[in-house]
């Protein structure tokens, strides 16, 4: 946490828990289908768990700091179809 208030940031990231079944198909589904999107968002595609990621910047306050991170998860919802539509395929392929 120290080395996320010297920056000035925090991260917001989108993961995979590991126990989620075809997890490797999601990620390679993921890769396929969200990286123009994600790429368009500012975003990074994720390593290991993580899908995509960002870093939000810390407000002057904690009400501001909460109230930026909330509005960058309710931006990542905009990936909430490609997601839905990833997780169908994973589970028919199960």
């Amino acid at each position: 946490m120290a080395g996320q208030i010297s920056s000035g940031y925090a991260p917001v990231y989108l993961h995979c828990e590991k126990d989620f079944p075809n997890g490797q198909k999601f990620f390679e589904l993921f890769k396929e289908h969200a990286s123009g999107l994600v790429k368009e968002m500012g975003y990074t595609m994720g390593t290991g768990c993580s899908a995509c990621e960002t870093q939000v910047k810390l407000g002057e306050t904690v009400e501001e700091t909460i109230e930026n991170l909330a509005n960058e998860i309710d931006r990542m919802h905009a990936l909430e179809p490609i997601i839905e539509r990833i997780v169908a395929d994973c589970k028919a392929q199960d």
